[in-house]
């Protein structure tokens, strides 16, 4: 049995993953449990990714505070 959230948000955030994960094993050819690589090259994807959103996060802040 699937979990059914309560909360939209955590909805539509599981939808999104169950998306991206779909586009990967399309683009890719296989699915993420099968991605092999060493747990430094794991931490340092994840590292990159997050600085990646902190400057998707600066923008739209300064964004909303331009039209302040």
């Amino acid at each position: 049995m699937a979990y059914e959230p309560k909360c939209l948000i955590a909805k539509q955030v599981l939808n999104d993953v169950s998306k991206r994960s779909e586009l990967m094993r399309v683009k890719h050819n296989r699915t993420f449990d099968k991605v092999d690589k060493d747990l430094l090259s794991w931490l340092n994807e994840a590292y990159e990714e997050q600085i990646d959103n902190l400057m998707y996060l600066k923008r739209a802040i300064n964004r909303v505070k331009s039209r302040e």
